[in-house]
């Protein structure tokens, strides 16, 4: 496909996908735009009396009606051109708003391997920069092809019909345009490609750095990282340079054509006044109409490089929302039915990027019993959690809980019957008990202030001047780390999922936090399938059961007694650890 066509298919399908439900505003718009270009030609035909019936004839009581129909003529111009500025304006909006929904959406839909191949300013660049681009993009095409389209026909017809010969002529130096407004319009799709990923690439490291600047004032690196914003900075500034430029190599091209065809004209008009073929007032209506036809044909010209910085936005955009997830629900697909939360593992193989992390699992949690996980790092424990939850489908084998393969059961069902304590714990800027109740928007006040008395979090939240309710900063950076997980597990209370899931939920936290946080997690656990990740080993000794991974194969399995007591890699990282400990 050439880049014609493919820049032809991205306009259509925004028209039909976004532009379309509005037609009926841009009808209108139109009809404004008509009205708007009719009243400009008339502007334009009124020289001519003025010329040969005021100025040469001396006729006051022309100048008069002239004089009122110049009014009303430009009020009645001035009144469509803000007619169809409010609609387009409104119209230009509403798509930018259902454009960023879709993207949000498909974003917050997407999978969990679409996130990791994807950096966040990319996907931030998405709905601001690009979505800007596309907007400028839809008003150009709806402005150009509209107004400045309808404004041209006018006076090109106004023209033609004072003098299509002269018309004629003007016209003729129009063809000597396409060939350099085609390659400025490629360079600019060039331009803006790399322009558009640049500023995603930006936009993430802003979000690093942002997100990490305690790490970077403690190491003393606000000078690197000052460096390192200066290279992005004068990319983007050197992208922006070679676009300004592109834009600008248009003006000297369309002026020298512009001043061609005037020169024609004023030799060979002026020749036909001059002989009698015509009237003064016909030549410099003519000539007025051809100068006001200067501008739309500016825009026009102009739009093919413009075009290129919101399709290539477009493209990017699209590219996205036709990204198919890979795990979805089976056709078909029921809701769990969870009576007792055993949980099976059959033969799981997974790999990330081929590289294999899981190799021929088999094993099977009881229910209601608390079962530790652990091994040494990279040993692919995390990974049986993103399974578990479906974050990633395994490459064979099976996972089922109660019997119900999980592939088989809708996402949401899954995911609404597990509950999730990580040691990264994610709060949002918002009050506490917006926090808490993440995840349950529809709980009560009792169960709330349940929630927070078996997670402890009320030892600290009555000494909080305003309680639930005070805001708790930007991935709640006012609080503490054991207030943090606090909250957390106060949110895993209040969804009351039969299966839990703890992910090194206190190995970041001092020895005081810890014993909060651990008699905390000991009212969570309780009558509950649970499946612990832990560094610290003497935090899973009460386990039901352990299971111990190495390089992605179950190498032990058994309650700490029994693997404190058996040569194995638990007897070896409980022998490191508290080795190192001491």
């Amino acid at each position: 496909m050439t880049d014609s066509n493919k820049n032809l298919h991205l306009i259509l399908r925004l028209w039909h996908e976004y532009i379309s439900p509005y037609r009926y505003k841009i009808i209108l718009a139109f009809a404004f735009m008509v009205v708007y270009s009719i009243t400009t030609g008339a502007v334009v035909k009124f020289l001519e009396p003025v010329v040969d019936d005021v100025f040469k004839n001396e006729d006051l009581n022309m100048l008069q009606w002239l004089s009122a129909g110049v009014l009303i003529t430009f009020i009645i111009k001035g009144l469509s051109s803000y007619g169809q500025g409010i609609l387009l304006n409104d119209i230009g909006q509403s798509i930018i708003a259902d454009l960023q929904n879709k993207i949000f959406e498909k974003i917050a839909r997407a999978d969990i391997a679409f996130f990791s191949q994807n950096k966040t300013g990319r996907l931030i660049s998405f709905s601001t920069y690009h979505i800007t681009m596309i907007r400028n993009l839809i008003a150009q095409i709806i402005t150009s092809l509209g107004k400045d389209s309808l404004t041209l026909f006018v006076l090109v017809g106004l023209m033609f019909y004072q003098d299509y010969k002269l018309a004629s002529v003007a016209l003729i130096v129009l063809p000597f345009s396409i060939i350099p407004l085609s390659k400025t319009g490629r360079k600019m799709r060039k331009i803006s490609g790399s322009t558009q990923s640049e500023t995603g690439d930006w936009v993430s490291y802003l979000t690093q750095v942002f997100q990490g600047i305690k790490i970077v004032k403690s190491y003393n690196m606000e000078s690197t990282e000052e460096h390192r914003a200066k290279t992005y900075i004068d990319t983007l500034k050197q992208y922006a340079i070679k676009s300004g430029r592109a834009k600008a190599s248009v003006s000297p091209i369309m002026e020298t054509l512009g001043g061609l065809a005037i020169v024609i004209i004023i030799g060979y008009g002026g020749w036909q006044v001059i002989k009698g073929y015509n009237t003064a007032g016909a030549f410099f209506s003519f000539i007025a109409a051809l100068l006001m036809t200067y501008e739309p044909m500016k825009k026009l010209a102009n739009l093919h490089t413009n075009l290129q910085e919101g399709l290539t936005a477009a493209k990017d955009v699209f590219s996205i929302l036709d990204h198919q997830k890979a795990i979805q629900n089976k056709p078909g697909a029921t809701e769990l039915y969870l009576p007792a939360g055993e949980i099976k593992f059959e033969n799981v193989s997974f790999s990330y990027d081929d590289q294999p992390t899981l190799t021929n699992l088999s094993f099977t949690i009881p229910a209601k019993k608390h079962v530790a996980l652990v091994g040494p790092s990279g040993a692919g424990k995390s990974t049986l959690f993103n399974l578990l939850l479906r974050f990633y489908d395994p490459q064979q084998g099976d996972i089922q809980i109660d019997g119900q393969s999980i592939t088989d059961v809708t996402i949401e069902s899954l995911r609404h019957n597990i509950a999730l304590v990580s040691q990264d714990v994610v709060l949002f800027h918002g009050s506490i008990r917006e926090n808490i109740c993440y995840g349950s928007p529809e709980a009560t006040d009792q169960k709330i202030q349940q929630a927070i008395q078996k997670s402890a979090c009320d030892e600290f939240i009555k000494n909080l001047p305003q309680g639930l309710e005070t805001q708790i900063g930007e991935r709640g950076l006012k609080l503490s780390g054991g207030q943090k997980q606090r909250i957390s597990i106060a949110r895993a209370f209040l969804k009351n999922a039969p299966i839990l899931l703890l992910d090194e939920a206190t190995s970041s936290l001092d020895s005081s936090s810890e014993k909060i946080i651990q008699n905390a997690l000991a009212n969570l656990t309780e009558n509950r399938t649970t499946l612990t990740i832990a560094h610290r080993l003497s935090t899973v000794k009460g386990a039901d059961q352990i299971l111990v991974f190495d390089q992605g194969r179950l190498v032990q399995k058994g309650p700490h007694k029994q693997l404190i007591a058996t040569k194995g890699l638990y007897q070896n990282l409980c022998a490191l650890q508290f080795n190192s400990q001491s």
